[in-house]
């Protein structure tokens, strides 16, 4: 259909998107690198699906004003048999397919009857105005910057009229965009996902030269520029890069899910559970709980509250996990808590020490996480944590900072690394050192 559009014509990587929804695919990722045409694409799709079901069409960006910038206003350039044209992107809507177009909501509607809008996420309110309208088709620009709760606001209006939804971004660092991206790699029978990079894509629809997008040339003249490697990986080869970026652990997670080490890890009964701390006197309290199996450590649970003391946790550990805790391992400041614990019957309660230098016990995380598997459900809030807990850059000295952030995500990372910093072992039933039970029955086999 769009090919019978003068001024947007498909080019190759922009196909398969097509064969997918003509089979049904109502879930859509296209983790495209810069400057590949993801929003024009999506227009075109928009009309496209517009012809086939008459309703109405969203699309979606961070903020409403950028929406206005990139595509209502935005000009664009086509070059066609040889021929340069340049027009609003907006008006790649030819005008003989048009019942109106409205400047201040930015609203297309097409002479079949479907309506194009574009919307914005910029805050809650934002967010609040996307519940009343019906779309049934819907594009989240800019996903990886964009606030989660845009997508989990509709979920239930596309689970009830099947529309679909599609996500166009490209990598911003190890946020909701990297799991919304492994959770859809993970669900092949209802996401069709496009990840490509600037050796993917090229200048090939009907009367273009071929070219490449990007050249190799052009990524060379910004790493001679000063521009970071890292920064280049995310925009141009679609590189999710983790720490670099200022994650600390960013990089570790995304191995861990590349080598299957985050999955379903179910609780072993016949071995003993230890937890890790970290303890929040004024803010979080953490707890990371591990059975260690084949000489993997194997993190079965997580769970954190904000504001409770140490006498909560106890009682937590017993009412409302009820594992056998055959090792707690607490900060380097956790005297006090070590005595409450072992008054009230809890063993091997071990107290961390005092570490000489954070960045180092970082390095040591780092060394263990080979070792480390996590059941993705029961931790999924630790991993969270883990994955956003990061480091500033600083724009003067064009360096990250040594300290890392304090905020909602140190205390899941503070708690594993009290682990390592205490040592994971020894591990044992609370009971192990009794002596053995003399089991006396009147029962014989003869009788």
């Amino acid at each position: 259909m769009a090919e019978t559009i003068d001024v947007f014509r498909l080019r190759s990587y922009q196909r398969p998107m097509r064969e997918a929804r003509a089979k049904g695919c109502r879930r859509f990722i296209k983790l495209w690198h810069r400057r590949c045409g993801k929003d024009a694409d999506f227009m075109a799709f928009v009309m496209e699906e517009s012809m086939k079901r008459i309703g109405t069409y969203f699309h979606i960006f961070p903020a409403l004003n950028q929406g206005r910038r990139d595509v209502w206003n935005n000009t664009v350039h086509f070059r066609y048999d040889g021929k340069e044209r340049a027009l609003k992107l907006i008006d790649m809507f030819p005008e003989q397919v048009i019942k109106r177009k409205l400047d201040d909501e930015m609203l297309v509607e097409f002479k079949w009857g479907s309506v194009y809008q574009i919307m914005g996420a910029d805050s809650r309110e934002a967010v609040d105005r996307l519940r009343g309208p019906n779309p049934i088709g819907v594009g989240f620009s800019e996903w990886g910057h964009m606030r989660e709760d845009a997508w989990l606001t509709l979920i239930p209006v596309l689970a009830e009229n099947g529309g679909w939804a599609a996500f166009l971004y490209t990598p911003n660092g190890m946020n909701h965009g990297y799991t919304l991206y492994q959770n859809a790699l993970a669900d092949p029978e209802n996401w069709w996902v496009s990840k490509l990079t600037v050796d993917d894509t090229c200048r090939d629809a009907t009367g273009e030269d071929g070219s490449q997008l990007v050249t190799l040339e052009e990524i060379n003249a910004l790493r001679k520029n000063g521009v970071r490697e890292e920064w280049i990986r995310q925009e141009f080869y679609v590189d999710f890069t983790g720490f670099e970026h200022g994650t600390i652990y960013g990089d570790c997670i995304a191995r861990a899910r590349e080598e299957s080490r985050i999955g379903s890890i179910p609780y072993l009964v016949n071995h003993p559970v230890g937890v890790l701390f970290d303890l929040g006197h004024s803010d979080a309290i953490a707890m990371w709980f591990y059975q260690i199996y084949n000489g993997a450590i194997r993190f079965i649970d997580y769970h954190e509250e904000w504001q409770k003391d140490i006498r909560w946790a106890a009682r937590f550990l017993r009412e409302n996990r009820q594992y056998m805790y055959g090792r707690l391992v607490l900060p380097w400041d956790g005297r006090d808590a070590e005595i409450y614990l072992s008054s009230i019957g809890f063993r091997n309660v071990h107290v961390a020490d005092r570490p000489v230098s954070l960045q180092a016990e970082i390095e040591r995380v780092r060394r263990y996480f080979p070792q480390f598997y996590f059941d993705a459900q029961k931790c999924s809030v630790g991993l969270d944590h883990l994955l956003k807990y990061h480091r500033n850059w600083d724009e003067e000295a064009k360096v990250f900072t040594k300290q890392p952030v304090h905020d909602q995500h140190s205390h899941g990372a503070d708690s594993l690394r009290t682990g390592v910093a205490g040592g994971f072992e020894p591990l044992f039933f609370p009971n192990a050192q009794l002596a053995s039970v003399k089991v006396v029955t009147d029962f014989e086999p003869l009788r």
